[in-house]
């Protein structure tokens, strides 16, 4: 195993032993699990361009995986990196993310290395997808999308 494999496993283990960070992104986030597991799943806007705004969500894939000699489940979302000069709000973002207007959105934006939501935005996906709040480079975005029966349930 390389260096760099090995440094990824190390900085993975994090994210895949507490999968719940995904379930419901207001647990603990951690930046720098969150960033590797963009780099790793997400496709690259240009392996040259290290001013990105890294999205994971909406969409999630079940996936069960063989960890430390356990079967676990995990909630994993679909990541992806956009330059930031592209996607300077989250109005840019969706442009290339798509949500259901019936449904309800929520945007936890964390920025770098911080542990705690600079801003979180939600209600109905017209109103979020206006959303002109400024994002920076290095950016976290965690989108989650409920839709308004099983929000209204609750």
């Amino acid at each position: 195993m390389g260096l760099r494999s090995l440094l990824l496993a190390t900085l993975m283990i994090p994210i895949f032993a507490s999968a719940q960070i995904f379930n419901d992104p207001t647990n603990p986030f951690n930046y720098a699990g969150a960033v590797a597991l963009v780099k790793e799943r997400g496709p690259a806007p240009d392996p040259r361009l290290n001013e990105c705004i890294y999205v994971l969500g909406p969409e999630r894939l079940a996936e069960t995986q063989i960890i430390e000699g356990k079967e676990t489940r995990l909630n994993m979302p679909y990541c992806r990196a956009f330059p930031a000069v592209q996607v300077r709000n989250p109005q840019g973002i969706f442009d290339f993310v798509r949500v259901n207007d019936s449904n309800q959105i929520q945007l936890l934006i964390y920025h770098a290395n911080q542990s705690q939501p600079a801003a979180k935005i939600e209600g109905p996906a017209p109103e979020v997808r206006l959303s002109q709040f400024p994002l920076k480079s290095g950016d976290v975005v965690v989108i989650t999308e409920n839709s308004r029966q099983s929000s209204a349930k609750k």
